[in-house]
């Protein structure tokens, strides 16, 4: 922790929002984020942004998507004030799936939101993190931003180089909402020097201080101590305020997780973490899920990764008010660089979704009842918990070489399943097309030998339109499919897919049907579409995707 240039990278969350965009962009402060610029009207149009380095210098970035709209600025009081999360809306705007709208947070305030709040929103809460740069995809010639991520670290790495501000002379306790630190000079065998951060709110004579420092611990209203190493991220929680609030703090690996099911609903979680010395500990089962007749009640889903090969990376899941009057989570899904197990209970409400680069889930926190009424995680670097294991760099070589299953994503579970398997490519795609409604879709893939190979027909085999979709798969792949879900005329009130779109690395193709109900979204990050598996009747009911990772 002796400099800036020393410290592990920070940890690549999202981004929210479509696939689509040809400007693939990122901007990362050397330090801090110092002022925002937003150009919006019924979207956000583009975003740009300022930055400060370790000497005081000023960096601007360019400006990501296009123009047109009111340009507002967000100008953050540094080092006092910094970003510490983001929320929005994301919508479909002239055929392609965008943000829409955007608001800022820092520990002091929060910043509008900055174009019109329609839309399927996204958020990212986050306790003792603070973001440091954004990462995203736009369209300049159509003029809006496509999608946007971001880069976060823990507090106290920001402040681990060198640090500048007053040496205090005096025992003076800091203001409420000004901060300060206790370092460790490298030139000096003093310990426990309090430095007042330049910027903050209270005033106190010291001397200018600017030298690589070792950061001991934090000061405001109370002096928090931090133990050896970098603490994790404290990320969410997602849900409600209601119930009782539950912290099973930080361990350093995650075992088991036992998902306790009751007529499709998510009513209980627990976790099963390892310690630092290699003991397993239990955590306390969140949410109802008690006594002698839990297997008469609950049906109990368990999810076993063998760490340190398989490890968590990612949730997700939707969050609703419906069990008496409670906001609660209603489902969950779980992501590990190998796997995805879920989604558990059903999927109606309002999507969240924790996405990473480089970041492990290490434990839990959240508010429970007779529900899961709110969930969070810790998070740590990847780089900061493994190293440079080469037990787990194989394990993420095996996740990049075994194709992955997303979804699927739709309804009528009661309709015929069907798997087509995991195939070198996919050479055409036909798209039945009938008063409006996509009826159902057939692949023809391409094999290892060299063979094609046609799978059956998913969902009707009439319809009033066929599409078909050629790709040449020396140059072009599929990586992402789109569509929406939700009942139909003539689906006796289930739930079918009655619209695709299908995006490959040179362009989109659709949307095949209308535009209705549900908006899902399929991505191959990194990689690209081998195959799909669906259930079918009368209707496309249900469709997901097999994924194969790409080396860059």
């Amino acid at each position: 922790m002796e400099s800036s240039s020393k410290l592990a990278d920070s940890i690549k969350i999202g981004p929210w929002g479509g696939p689509g965009g040809n400007q693939h962009w990122s901007f990362k402060a050397k330090v801090a984020i110092t002022e925002i610029i937003i150009t919006h009207g019924i979207v956000v149009d583009s975003i740009s942004f300022t930055s400060i380095d370790e000497n005081g210098k000023f960096e601007h970035s360019e400006k990501f998507g296009g123009g047109g709209g009111k340009t507002e600025k967000v100008l953050l009081d540094w080092p006092g004030e910094y970003l510490t999360s983001i929320s929005g809306t994301c919508n479909i705007f002239y055929g392609n799936y965008v943000v829409q709208s955007l608001c800022v947070y820092t520990n002091q305030t929060k910043y509008r939101p900055f174009g019109y709040t329609s839309g399927t929103p996204f958020n990212f809460p986050m306790e003792d993190g603070v973001i440091i740069g954004f990462h995203g995809r736009g369209w300049p010639s159509f003029g809006y931003v496509g999608a946007i991520g971001v880069y976060v670290k823990p507090f106290e790495d920001l402040f681990c180089g060198s640090i500048q501000g007053l040496l205090l002379t005096t025992r003076r306790s800091l203001q409420r909402k000004s901060y300060g630190l206790v370092v460790k000079q490298e030139n000096s065998g003093t310990i426990n020097q309090k430095v007042l951060l330049q910027g903050s709110k209270s005033v106190l004579d010291g001397t200018s201080m600017l030298s690589p420092s070792k950061l001991m611990a934090l000061l405001g209203p109370n002096l928090v101590a931090l133990v050896e190493g970098r603490s994790p991220l404290e990320v969410g929680p997602w849900g409600g305020k209601t119930g009782m609030p539950f912290d099973d703090r930080v361990f350093s690996s995650l075992e088991q997780v036992n998902i306790y099911v009751q007529n499709e609903v998510v009513r209980g979680i627990e976790f099963l973490y390892k310690t630092k010395d290699g003991n397993s500990v239990k955590s306390k089962r969140h949410g109802t899920g008690g006594g002698d007749d839990d297997q008469k009640i609950y049906r109990v889903r368990t999810i076993l990764l063998n760490w340190p090969e398989e490890y968590l990376t990612k949730i997700n899941g939707t969050q609703k008010t419906q069990y008496e009057k409670a906001y609660c989570i209603e489902s969950l899904c779980f992501h590990t660089n190998l796997n995805k197990y879920g989604p558990f209970g059903p999927t109606d409400g309002t999507p969240f979704e924790l996405s990473m680069k480089d970041g492990v889930i290490v434990g839990f926190h959240g508010c429970s009842g007779g529900y899961i009424n709110a969930i969070g995680v810790y998070v740590k670097n990847s780089a900061d918990l493994f190293g440079p294991s080469s037990q787990v760099n194989t394990g993420m070589m095996m996740s990049m070489d075994t194709p992955r299953e997303l979804g699927p994503w739709g309804g009528n579970y009661t309709a015929k399943p069907w798997d087509d398997g995991v195939f070198l490519a996919i050479n055409q795609v036909d798209v039945r097309v009938k008063n409006g409604i996509l009826l159902g879709i057939q692949l023809r893939y391409q094999t290892k030998n060299g063979n094609s190979v046609d799978s059956e027909r998913h969902g009707d085999k009439s319809g009033d339109v066929l599409y078909r979709i050629k790709l040449d798969i020396s140059s072009e792949y599929l990586s992402c499919v789109m569509g929406f879900y939700g009942p139909v005329e003539g689906s006796a009130s289930f739930e079918v897919v009655p619209s695709l779109s299908f995006y490959t690395n040179k362009g989109k193709y659709g949307p095949f049907g209308n535009e209705i109900g549900m908006f899902f979204s399929a991505p191959a990050y990194n990689g690209k579409v081998v195959g799909f598996h669906v259930r079918s009747g009368f209707y496309l009911d249900a469709i997901g995707v097999h994924v194969e990772h790409i080396s860059v």
